[in-house]
């Protein structure tokens, strides 16, 4: 019999995480940039103009975000990932449908939102909770599945573009998603692993006195610190670096090398996220 706090079931959650960061981010955002210059060209637009609408996808995951670990308390976590993968999956898919800027930014934003509710902070939360020992390297396993997500991908997505059009490209893209989270969906688990008679991964305490210490909140005081707004300002700056590879298919094709090729780039920055 598998010990509390050493047991496939953890591993398997963190392999469910690994699922939900390639659904939320590792797709729609790391491979969507192959997707600007055709969608662009078709409804008469500029690139620029049209890849707004990636950005009021990131500024809905941004949002919605703020609010999840109050959301994680009070929901259930099945529930918050089911609505989440419904609206991102969803939107994806009526992208293939859309034909209007308008519809595309709406969409955009609406895939923000689904995908704030399985994204980067819920996918941490989970982890914290699950995970006492190699909780660093586990976090960077998780996170690196954005980065194999956009290589794997990228050149193929920008490929179905070429061969059947961003229509139907869409449409697959919104499936890779949900096969992404589908594990989340169907794999019964929940936020906290006593819940299912666990402990967290190489936790030998796991007592209460040791849960309210490891979350005692944030004293006013140490959020006017100037480490913490340090710590924001580098938050912002590495999410704006990482938003850069989603252009290089459009710059690829200003430069007559094609979108393919752009899709290439775009994986060659992905392995370099994967590395590091």
């Amino acid at each position: 019999m598998a010990h509390p706090n050493k047991s496939l079931r953890h591993w398997l959650v963190a392999a469910i995480c690994c699922g939900l960061a390639v659904g939320s981010v590792g797709i729609p955002v790391n491979a969507g940039g192959v997707f600007f210059t055709p969608v662009a060209e078709s409804l008469g637009v500029l690139r620029r103009t049209f890849s707004m609408h990636a950005t009021l996808t990131l500024i809905g995951t941004a949002v919605i975000s703020l609010f999840m670990p109050a959301f994680m308390r009070k929901y259930p976590l099945k529930l918050l990932l089911f609505v989440g993968v419904t609206m991102a999956v969803g939107s994806t898919i009526m992208m293939g449908a859309a034909r209007s800027l308008p519809i595309f930014f709406i969409l955009g934003t609406l895939r923000g939102v689904g995908a704030g509710l399985f994204s980067m902070v819920p996918v941490t939360m989970i982890l914290n909770e699950w995970f006492e020992k190699h909780h660093g390297l586990v976090t960077s396993v998780v996170f690196s599945f954005t980065g194999v997500a956009g290589a794997v991908f990228s050149p193929l997505l920008a490929k179905l573009i070429e061969s059947v059009g961003w229509q139907t490209a869409y449409i697959v893209m919104g499936l890779l998603m949900l096969a992404a989270c589908a594990p989340a969906l169907l794999f019964s688990f929940s936020l906290q692993p006593q819940k299912k008679g666990f402990l967290p991964y190489g936790d030998t305490i796991g007592t209460e006195e040791k849960n309210n210490t490891s979350r005692q909140p944030v004293q006013t005081g140490e959020i006017q610190s100037s480490v913490f707004f340090l710590l924001l300002g580098f938050g912002v700056l590495h999410t704006a670096i990482t938003g850069i590879p989603q252009h290089f298919p459009g710059y690829a094709e200003t430069i007559r090398y094609g979108t393919a090729v752009g899709g290439v780039m775009l994986s060659a920055a992905m392995l370099g996220n994967i590395g590091f």
